[in-house]
């Protein structure tokens, strides 16, 4: 489904992303819900989807990095998809190097890692209150719903950035760690099923959190079984394009 067009570049999610969306504003709801109290009940509605929406604005940023420097790589730009996992900067073509791969997948980090700096400074700058106000992710009585709002977005792009770098194909670490494979080796083939590897395991991992998970907390263990099965295909998947392509090629 189209969203919005910016730079050329057409954004559109995929139906996964409407889970994902569902589950984030449940998530802010129900703690803003806990902050204001329930008589604030649609004070609580309005924040938790704003920050829902914020957070994905996010995501949408971290993959215009991608698309940037692609672009700057002379690699084109088919569009911007949302969808379970985050998002992804579809691109014409797979860079032709290893450095080029390391700098188009390394820019959309450097973007969230900017935000999260810039969030979280910010709440820190203006928190009225003891700094012990806004650890990670904790909500209490009587704080701003604005500096919630802020610290809540800050510590989520941190997440985003260490659940990224993850050396896991296809997610960004595994593409950063296939271009340094790729270096070394001097073999694109072998860094392209390594890093495959990587992802599909680490999908499995997931999986099997869920399960443990589902006893707990049925919603956020269906959802990390969802996430881990759709990683380990997506890597699976990455790799027989990329074999399809050599073979073609020969």
């Amino acid at each position: 489904m189209p969203l919005f067009r910016a730079w050329g570049i057409q954004v559109s999610v995929d139906w996964s992303w409407l889970l994902a969306l569902g589950y984030v504003m449940f998530v802010m709801v129900e703690d803003y819900q806990q902050l204001l109290g329930p008589e604030e009940r649609n004070l609580a509605f309005a924040y938790g989807v704003g920050v829902a929406f914020a957070f994905f604005a996010s995501i949408v940023l971290h993959e215009f990095g991608h698309a940037i420097v692609a672009r700057r790589n002379n690699i084109g730009i088919l569009g911007i998809e949302l969808w379970l996992l985050g998002g992804l900067a579809k691109m014409d073509r797979d860079p032709e190097n290893p450095g080029v791969e390391f700098r188009v997948s390394a820019a959309g980090p450097a973007v969230t890692l900017a935000l999260a700096i810039g969030l979280l400074g910010a709440a820190y700058g203006l928190n009225p209150g003891p700094t012990s106000d806004l650890e990670p992710l904790q909500i209490t009585a009587g704080q701003e719903p604005w500096i919630v709002a802020l610290t809540t977005l800050g510590w989520i792009n941190v997440f985003l950035l260490f659940f990224n770098l993850i050396p896991a194909y296809p997610l960004d670490g595994g593409r950063i760690a296939r271009s340094i494979i790729w270096k070394i080796t001097g073999n694109e083939q072998r860094a392209t099923k390594i890093s495959a590897m990587l992802g599909t395991y680490f999908g499995y991992g997931l999986v099997g959190l869920g399960v443990l998970l589902i006893f707990r907390s049925p919603l956020s263990g269906f959802l990390f079984i969802f996430m881990g099965w759709t990683l380990a295909q997506s890597a699976r998947g990455a790799l027989r394009r990329f074999l399809d392509a050599q073979r073609d090629m020969l």
